[in-house]
């Protein structure tokens, strides 16, 4: 069985050790793994505290592709719902109130799970009469775009790399740009021509993971946040996630201003995009794509074979920025919700409902 696409960080083990670190004492994450005919998967599932002292769990790209890739389909169907059928088994155990997981997309495939109903039929496949429902919370997003990178990794001894003792100058760049251009041209004009025109920028860009480039982050990306009103987590959070050996960024100066930021993990053979922010200076003359291509030779440098665009979400207008690259769409099913106390839940849910209207 071939799996074109590692692990997701999700089901990392450094990434689940940050969540904890960085959530309540109550917030705990968990390990479970099945084996059968010699085959074994296993996943981290995340325990969260809820209203009125409930506890709900949630596992992120099911089951974490951890397995053996001589596994059977077959085969892999039965150790996917017997490893469901454990956790289910241990959250009622637990008093916990109900389960959220969302598929991922390699592992769906393989189960012939390509519809909701089919979704929440495999789900309901345990001996307890259990209720199943399809949700829009979401705790991730479930969609993202990814570029393979392997085109420009078999032709490494030909592409100019830019990145030099954590600088980069943009004529370097613009060298990279030129001699992987096999690879741009699988991208829209419009990713080609706009990244063509900043490299004429002469800005000042950066890659040092050190205090000064953190602060530049956290200024811009909270200036973003302001401007298009969406939620961040806490300066402690980013902090100790920036600490972390698998974090990486980029900061793009103008004249020693600051005016955008990339924050980004490398997880097994991808390099994800995570968080970002561009002041209006740097969007009036596409500092996006300058931070794209940057991100782009840090993966190629690190002998990565993927780049995650991070989430995609059609209703958003970053949607069709992300699409121009021209990466492999994937996504994740569900969320699905297997509820242990009904009544429970649905009274939490009602009482959400009441707040936002009074």
């Amino acid at each position: 069985m071939l799996l074109f696409y590692p692990n997701y960080f999700l089901q990392a083990e450094f990434w689940v050790d940050f969540w904890q670190t960085t959530n309540p004492s109550e917030h705990q994450y968990f390990t479970f793994e099945e084996e059968l005919e010699g085959f074994k998967i296993s996943c981290f599932v995340y325990q969260y505290s809820w209203h009125l002292e409930q506890k709900f769990r949630y596992i992120p790209r099911f089951p974490g592709l951890n397995f053996d890739p001589q596994i059977e389909p077959d085969l892999l169907k039965k150790l996917s719902l017997k490893l469901l059928q454990k956790i289910v088994l241990d959250c009622q155990q637990n008093d916990i109130c109900f389960l959220k997981l969302d598929f991922e997309d390699q592992l769906a495939s393989i189960l012939d799970i390509q519809t909701e109903s089919e979704l929440k039929d495999f789900c309901q496949k345990n001996k307890q009469n259990l209720k199943v429902k399809t949700t829009t919370k979401k705790l991730q997003w479930n969609q993202t775009i990814t570029l393979n990178l392997e085109p420009l990794l078999i032709q490494k001894e030909k592409i100019i790399s830019a990145i030099q003792d954590e600088q980069v100058s943009t004529e370097k760049l613009a060298d990279f740009f030129k001699t992987s251009k096999d690879f741009w041209q699988t991208t829209n004009q419009n990713v080609r021509r706009y990244t063509k025109k900043v490299l004429d920028s002469n800005w000042q860009i950066s890659i040092a993971k050190n205090e000064v480039n953190f602060e530049a982050f956290w200024q811009v990306y909270n200036l973003t946040k302001d401007r298009q009103q969406f939620h961040i987590y806490s300066r402690e959070y980013f902090s100790k996630l920036f600490n972390k050996d698998q974090s990486r960024i980029v900061v793009l100066r103008n004249e020693n201003q600051v005016i955008a930021c990339w924050f980004g993990l490398v997880s097994d053979n991808t390099l994800t995009y995570l968080y970002g922010g561009n002041t209006p200076f740097s969007l009036e003359n596409y500092g996006q794509y300058l931070l794209h291509l940057v991100a782009v030779n840090i993966a190629f440098d690190e002998d990565l074979q993927f780049y995650d665009l991070g989430g995609f979400d059609p209703a958003h207008g970053y949607a069709k920025f992300k699409e121009n690259y021209k990466g492999n769409k994937r996504i994740f099913a569900g969320p699905i919700d297997i509820i242990f106390k009904t009544w429970t839940a649905a009274a939490i849910e009602l009482l959400a409902k009441l707040r936002n209207i009074f």
